[in-house]
């Protein structure tokens, strides 16, 4: 099962810069907004930790004052079991994303490489989020004049 949570930080208004960095350094971890303090997170699991023991860990950063799932989510939250994704899944999304994105057949087939060839290197199971930046980052790479 992998846990996806939305989390609401409350910072110490002169520590908000330091802990946002810290906060999106952390594994798991992706901060989406900030307004006087407030930050909004989404934490999930990591090959290595849970998303709970994940937000318990946040508490310990410098500024951090609370973090806290927003009521109304919590009054309207329905389990759902999400199973892991499959190799084969990440390989036809890698694909399908690139293939949106107009990448060139070279870039695309240097991602499924790494897609086949990462895990063995890394120890551990790539993700969406691992291709969506692979994704990213041969885009920004395409854009750029080559080097001689």
């Amino acid at each position: 099962m992998h846990n996806i949570c939305g989390c609401l930080i409350q910072t110490a208004p002169a520590l908000a810069p330091a802990a946002w960095v810290a906060i999106a350094a952390t594994a798991g971890c992706e901060v989406h907004a900030e307004d006087r303090g407030r930050l909004v997170v989404t934490v999930e699991d990591t090959p290595e930790r849970r998303a709970a023991d994940i937000i318990m860990d946040l508490h310990q950063i410098p500024g951090v004052l609370g973090v806290t799932l927003p009521e109304p989510f919590l009054s309207r939250c329905q389990i759902v079991e999400v199973h892991d994704i499959t190799p084969a899944q990440l390989h036809d999304f890698a694909v399908r994303r690139g293939l949106e994105m107009k990448l060139s057949q070279e870039a695309l087939e240097a991602v499924c490489e790494v897609l086949v060839m990462a895990p063995r290197m890394t120890g551990r199971r790539m993700s969406l989020r691992d291709v969506v930046r692979m994704l990213e980052r041969a885009e920004t790479l395409e854009g750029r004049p080559r080097l001689q």
